[in-house]
């Protein structure tokens, strides 16, 4: 998260650095603190975790008022927004460059049980995790870190990504298609989904408000099309099989990875925490 997006609002922003037991460096940041809410009693911790395309921006684009992460702060609660491996703030690595193509040797099973849980380790204690599907149920193995937390939230759907469209780095900032804003806009409805009843009012409404330039600044948000390959391919694993797994390196790349020849098999039986659901019919990515 650009502190600036938070700071010109007279909000505090922090930025943290962690490292993960594989040598992701990773950078959290923190709203610890509005000046609605100066002198109180401070609420506990709330976690917010966006998709795989996104970053710790997309929670404060719009600004006070509106984005939640500055609704929750005026509620004395004590904010932290969460980036992955990959992603605009984590490319980079204690031994690997971005450049190797090991650095992006990665699914979203990593995400799930070494970054998310470097991050709760680090700070979050209670709170409420909005996290995608691809981000919650991989964190199973790690079940431990959550089972202080009161509420979570996922995403039911998932969807495979649509990579033709993209070369060389998959999210970089201000590429996601071509470079004019009017052939970027159909390529994000077409991967992100859309409402076709909702989608006149919601074009009008963000080109008159300006959304559409200040969103594509920052989303999508980071990592490369050799990460999407092995998301895609996790994704495309489990529907065929139809075992809930992880990724699939091949016998002796697995040993190496899990310590075993098969992939770990994820016992959703084990997940003891409460959950609230809530997705969107028109949400293709998550």
């Amino acid at each position: 998260m650009q502190i600036g997006l938070v700071e010109r609002y007279d909000y505090i922003a922090e930025e943290h650095y962690i490292t993960t037991e594989d040598g992701y460096n990773l950078v959290i940041h923190r709203m610890p603190g509005t000046p609605l809410y100066v002198g109180q009693k401070q609420r506990p911790v709330v976690f917010l975790k966006g998709g795989i395309f996104s970053s710790s921006d997309i929670w404060v684009l719009f600004g006070f008022g509106r984005d939640l992460p500055f609704l929750l702060a005026d509620e004395g609660y004590d904010v932290w927004l969460g980036n992955s491996r990959g992603n605009t703030y984590c490319r980079s690595h204690v031994k690997l460059s971005p450049q190797n193509k090991n650095f992006w040797r990665y699914s979203y099973h990593e995400i799930g049980t070494k970054d998310l849980p470097v991050v709760i380790d680090y700070k979050i204690k209670l709170g409420i995790c909005l996290v995608p599907i691809a981000i919650w149920k991989e964190t199973i193995p790690s079940l431990e870190y959550f089972h202080k937390m009161i509420l979570n939230f996922k995403v039911k759907r998932y969807q495979n990504y649509i990579k033709i469209y993209f070369t060389y780095k998959f999210y970089e900032k201000n590429a996601v298609c071509t470079v004019t804003l009017l052939l970027r806009l159909p390529a994000m409805f077409l991967i992100a989904g859309s409402d076709p009843a909702q989608l006149n009012t919601l074009i009008k409404t963000l080109f008159l408000q300006t959304i559409i330039p200040i969103l594509l600044s920052y989303y999508p948000a980071g990592s490369s099309v050799q990460l999407l390959d092995y998301i895609q391919d996790h994704y495309i694993q489990n529907m065929i099989i139809k075992k809930f797994q992880a990724y699939d390196y091949g016998y002796f790349d697995n040993y190496k990875q899990y310590g075993q020849i098969m992939p770990i098999i994820y016992d959703l039986n084990k997940v003891t925490v409460p959950l609230a659901i809530y997705y969107s019919t028109n949400d293709l990515i998550d």
